[in-house]
């Protein structure tokens, strides 16, 4: 069964997520997971994995759900992207508990990223596909992928991640943990480079 990551912005009405999945039932394609990002205040970011048995038909649908969205992101996927969200997490976080310094390898298995690095800064005006975040003390991490832009969901998951990094090196150096406001307030984030909205591009 061929399987596909699809991610498709809708309007945050009802019925909007109920056209998705007739469009998909119609193409003979079955939804295997779904997750929903929030984006702003009148729209939402859908992902899901779908076995589409006839793969030859994927233009078609493309076509299809151009009809009901302007942003659609596609690209082929693996079983693995059936594990459980939060199980795929902790793997991470066990992944970085060994290897607090492979924050580039555990970032790029949370976010399916095909690209990762060590960066000096990020550039002004990152593109949509690329996200950098910072580590105290050990600079920052980008990461790239070619399928879909970073949501706004998953910005606040690498920086997640990376505190947890942060926290890891802090404590192997032998350094009392410090909670102030990062740990306090997820949505306060100074050392994640946001890009342009994936919507102005």
């Amino acid at each position: 069964m061929p399987l596909y990551m699809l991610r498709v912005d809708l309007p945050d009405n009802p019925g909007g997520l109920a056209a998705l999945a007739t469009a998909l039932a119609e193409h003979d394609v079955n939804i295997l997971s779904l997750a929903v990002h929030g984006k702003d205040a009148a729209t939402v970011t859908d992902d899901l994995v779908v076995d589409m048995r006839d793969a030859a038909k994927l233009g078609l649908l493309i076509c299809a759900l151009h009809e009901i969205s302007p942003h659609i992101s596609v690209a082929r996927t693996s079983p693995h992207a059936l594990m459980d969200a939060p199980a795929r997490a902790l793997d991470i976080a066990a992944l970085l508990a060994a290897r607090p310094d492979q924050l580039g390898q555990a970032l790029a298995r949370l976010l399916g990223a095909e690209e990762a690095s060590q960066v000096v800064a990020a550039a002004p005006g990152e593109p949509p596909h690329r996200l950098t975040v910072g580590v105290p003390g050990s600079g920052r991490v980008s990461v790239w992928r070619r399928w879909a832009p970073f949501t706004v969901t998953e910005h606040a998951r690498a920086q997640a991640l990376a505190r947890l990094a942060g926290e890891l090196r802090g404590a192997a150096a032998g350094q009392e943990p410090h909670p102030g406001a990062d740990a306090a307030d997820p949505g306060h984030s100074p050392n994640l480079r946001y890009g342009p909205n994936p919507s102005d591009s």
